[in-house]
């Protein structure tokens, strides 16, 4: 019998793998988060961990506060790392900066790890 996080095909999970062609659609009717969503949020939850000092990372020179001239939404923003390699920008801090910046305030300064990472789904589909 095949078996899917305890599930058996009777609760519907083998309905849905066998009756979807799109990989996005089965994701869906799954209710589950793309890979991409999933990395996104887990990139964003080290990077407030990194900010707030819960892990020993140390990116002081490398995190700078954004011009507080600028039009921005709120104070906590970082400045966008220019790079011109493909490498550099997909890697950690440069890719996740932006998406950091795109927050509320009240989100990137959540004063725990939870609540920040439930601010951020609230935050993200608005």
């Amino acid at each position: 019998m095949h078996e899917f996080d305890g599930q058996t095909p009777e609760d519907g999970w083998y309905h849905v793998m066998h009756s979807v062609s799109s990989v996005t659609q089965m994701l869906k009717e799954l209710g589950w988060e793309s890979l991409a969503d999933r990395s996104r949020q887990l990139r964003l939850g080290l990077l407030y961990k990194i900010i707030n000092h819960l892990v020993a990372v140390s990116v002081d020179s490398i995190l700078i506060p954004a011009d507080p001239w600028t039009r921005a939404n709120h104070q906590f923003k970082y400045k966008h790392i220019q790079v011109n390699t493909t490498v550099f920008r997909n890697s950690f801090v440069v890719a996740t900066i932006p998406s950091r910046n795109s927050f509320q305030a009240e989100t990137v300064k959540s004063a725990t790890v939870t609540t920040f990472k439930s601010r951020l789904k609230t935050d993200w589909r608005q």
